[in-house]
Formats: structure tokens, sequence, C-alpha cells
């Protein structure tokens, strides 16, 4: 009976990581397909009330809306890679008392799916108005999918090191 319990909720757990990833996805590129016009809106906006925020905690110089624009692809990257490392590991495809070697190749698999959906992003943005697909992009998307994988990996191996310390304190 546990057993079936325990089955079903890893079935579970791995369609919520699994939608979390493709909507995820499907947000990062919504905002591709958005006008030119549309997606300089957004950046003001995001832009404004980060100003407003770095001045209530005393900083009063200036942000660009193309910084905004570029830390919002490395941001949306970052949290593709991060839930696709997540995504993959609650499929079983690495554990946590697999060799670091083993855990390291297949949570890499989020940078070269990270680097693709880069790919795509800005063939996206190529058919939108007033926007065009630029390779810097691709490389400032994956940079973001490289530090959510090395982040993940840190994370990872720290939850290794706390269940081994659990061990030994066990016996």
């Amino acid at each position: 009976m546990f057993a079936a319990s325990s089955s079903r909720r890893g079935r579970v757990r791995n369609l919520i990581l699994f939608l979390l990833t493709l909507g995820w996805l499907i947000f990062i590129f919504s905002n591709s397909l958005r006008d030119g016009v549309e997606s300089g809106q957004q950046s003001k906006r995001l832009l404004r009330a980060l100003q407003g925020l770095f001045q209530s905690f005393g900083y009063h110089g200036e942000l660009s809306e193309h910084v905004i624009r570029k830390l919002a692809h490395f941001g949306e990257f970052a949290i593709l890679s991060f839930l696709s490392c997540l995504d993959l590991w609650s499929h079983s495809l690495f554990t946590l008392s697999d060799p670091p070697r083993r855990i390291c190749l297949f949570a890499a698999i989020s940078l070269p799916f990270c680097f693709l959906s880069a790919g795509i992003d800005e063939l996206l943005q190529h058919v939108s108005a007033g926007r065009g697909p630029r390779f810097s992009d691709v490389l400032i998307d994956t940079s973001g999918a490289l530090c959510a994988y090395l982040f993940f990996l840190a994370f990872f191996f720290l939850l290794r090191v706390i269940r081994r310390k659990r061990k030994i304190r066990k016996q």
C-alpha cells in the first residue's frame, strides 16, 4: 500500500515539475512574441519598479532599460535551467547516491536544452514586429542557464553532504 501511494506521489511530482518547466518555456516564448512596443513598455514598467525598490534601499543611481532587458534574458534562462535540472532529477536520471560524474553529466542535459530554447526564442523575435534576433542574446541566455546549472550542482552536492552526515550520526 505504501509503495503504491509513494509511486503515485512520485508521478504527481514528476508531472508538476514537467508542467512547471513547460509553463516557464511557454512564458519565455510568449515574451518573445510581443511586438517591440509592447516589449519596451514591459521593460520600462520593470525598470521603474526596480528603480523604486533600489531607491528604497538608498541606491539612487540610474539603471538602463538595456541592462534590464539583458538581465531578464539571463534570469529567464537561469530559471529554465534550474527547473529542467529538477525535472531530470525527479525522473530519477540521477540520484543523491550516484557518482558525481554521472550527476554532472545528466544534469548537464539542461544546457543544450536551454541553448536550443534560446535559439528558438530569438527566432520567434524575428517574426515579432519591431524586434530581431541577436546571437549575443542566445549567449546571455545560455550564460544564465550555465550559472543555474552550477548553482543546482552546488545545491545537489550540499544535499549529499547533509545526507551523509545524517547517516554517520545515526550509526
